[in-house]
């Protein structure tokens, strides 16, 4: 069901774009967890370029259980467009390849949220949704 495929906007510039440094660069910014990784219901994580952010990133990723569908979050960073948005139809391209959205679950999510809401708190909800155990944490 994809139909697009957003290619990254900033690689070589702000982390590796070959696949080989950047995996060599996440090594690098991953820490050992002494305790084993916790089981999270969500994070906040910089993504700023990796000199900048990447050893708190790598903290943050490496101290938690990363579960098998995520709900990413992100700001708009052009002022372009919408404040959110959704890129159900979408695979996102990387260094290491491809990465396909789940499109079915994300229509069904934000239209389940409803119209009536705002931009923002449907966009929420919907993560909610997709995340049953972040449920009762959001909200």
């Amino acid at each position: 069901m994809t139909s697009a495929l957003r290619t990254p906007a900033v690689a070589g510039r702000f982390y590796p774009g070959r696949a080989d440094d950047l995996l060599r660069e996440v090594r690098k910014y991953a820490a050992a967890t002494a305790g084993g990784r916790i089981s999270a219901i969500g994070c906040v994580a910089p993504h700023a370029g990796y000199v900048y952010s990447g050893g708190v990133a790598g903290a943050v990723y490496s101290a938690i259980e990363i579960p098998e569908r995520c709900v990413i979050l992100c700001p708009n960073h052009t002022g372009k467009g919408r404040a959110l948005a959704v890129m159900a139809n979408t695979a996102w391209q990387t260094p290491l390849g491809e990465v396909a959205a789940d499109a079915e679950a994300v229509v069904a999510e934000v239209e389940a949220a409803g119209s009536s809401r705002s931009t923002t708190d449907r966009a929420v909800k919907a993560a909610c949704r997709l995340l049953p155990e972040a449920a009762e944490a959001v909200v």
